[in-house]
């Protein structure tokens, strides 16, 4: 029944960007879950989370190996570079910041996942880089 709530969650999310109270609330009504229990599992898992995000998610690694290998100058960097903070959505609805816990890239610390795509060993000008590629389409 959890499997059926969090395919549920994940479809709609990628059709619409995000969930609403009323997604949340239809799909409690059809597992017999009420609208707390459905949020419970939203906000637990990244890819079912209701929270906005943009076309290029940015899930930043917060593990212990990213933050002593200078992950808080990155996230720096990446804010600055996309003018929103983390969880924010830019403007044009193309990005979005997420910290998540671990992303299993231990080895190429300080790491991102921009959707599925691994990027590793950051650096302020390679953070530059690969929103500037994004945006200038090579990210497709």
């Amino acid at each position: 029944m959890q499997t059926d709530i969090l395919s549920e969650l994940k479809t709609i999310r990628e059709k619409k960007g995000g969930l609403g109270s009323d997604d949340l609330r239809e799909i409690g009504e059809k597992h017999g879950k009420n609208l707390a229990g459905v949020y419970s599992v939203s906000t637990f898992y990244t890819e079912t989370s209701p929270a906005k995000r943009g076309k290029y998610r940015i899930n930043i690694c917060r593990s212990l190996p990213c933050r002593m290998k200078g992950m808080e100058e990155i996230l720096s960097n990446l804010m600055d570079e996309l003018k929103i903070g983390p969880e924010g959505v830019t403007e044009d609805g193309l990005f979005s910041l997420h910290m998540v816990n671990c992303i299993g890239a231990c080895d190429s610390a300080p790491a991102m996942l921009v959707n599925d795509e691994l990027f590793g060993d950051l650096t302020g000008g390679k953070v530059r880089q690969i929103i500037k590629d994004i945006r200038n389409g090579k990210g497709e």
